[in-house]
C-alpha cells in the first residue's frame, strides 16, 4: 500500500499542467500560459512590414509570440527541462489553419477545426514551434518531466563501489 502511494505521489510530482490566459498587453491581445511573467513587447519592422514580439516566462520555461499583419501569429515554447507526452490545446483565432511541431520530430497541422488539442508522444521534448494566420496560439500545456530511469541509479552506485574497491586494492598492494 505504501509503495502504491509513493508511486502515485511521484507521478503527480512530475506531471505538470499549464493553462493559458488571454492578455491585452501593449495594445494587442496575446495568449500566454497562466501564471506567466510577461517580460515585454518588442516592436520592429522588416521588409514585410511591422511586427511585435511578446516574451514571457513560466515555471518550466520561456516563450514568445510574434504578431505580424503579413505573416499572422507564430511562436515558440522553450522548456528548461526535457518533457515527455506533451498535450497542448490550441486556438486558431477563428481560422481553421494551425500547425505545430517539436524538436523530437512530432508535427501537427489542422485545416478544418478552429481549436482543439493534440498530443506529441516524443521524449526529450524541449521546444514547440507553432503558427496560425490570425490571433491564437497554444492555450494549454500538459506534460510529464523526463526523469532518470530507476535502474540507472543502482547501476551508477555499483560502478562507484567498484571504482572505490579497485582504488583500495591498488593502494594496499602497492603500499
Amino acid at each position: 500500500m505504501k509503495f502504491k502511494l509513493a508511486v502515485a505521489f511521484a507521478v503527480l510530482s512530475f506531471a505538470s499542467v499549464v493553462h493559458a490566459d488571454d492578455v491585452f498587453y501593449d495594445g494587442s491581445w496575446w495568449i500566454v500560459p497562466s501564471g506567466s511573467t510577461l517580460l515585454g513587447v518588442t516592436n520592429s519592422t522588416n521588409i514585410a512590414g511591422p511586427y511585435s514580439t511578446l516574451e514571457y516566462s513560466f515555471a518550466d520555461g520561456i516563450g514568445y509570440e510574434v504578431s505580424s499583419s503579413y505573416f499572422g501569429y507564430s511562436g515558440a515554447v522553450d522548456f528548461t527541462i526535457s518533457v515527455t507526452d506533451l498535450t497542448f490545446g490550441w486556438d486558431g483565432g477563428g481560422d481553421p489553419f494551425f500547425s505545430a511541431s517539436d524538436n523530437a520530430g512530432d508535427s501537427f497541422y489542422d485545416a478544418i477545426d478552429q481549436s482543439g488539442s493534440e498530443t506529441f508522444t516524443g521524449t526529450d521534448i524541449s521546444q514547440v514551434l507553432w503558427s496560425g494566420p490570425l490571433f491564437g496560439g497554444i492555450t494549454s500545456l500538459t506534460y510529464t518531466e523526463d526523469v532518470v530511469e530507476p535502474s540507472t541509479l543502482p547501476l551508477l552506485g555499483l560502478g562507484l563501489i567498484a571504482l572505490v574497491a579497485l582504488s583500495r586494492r591498488k593502494i594496499s598492494c602497492c603500499g
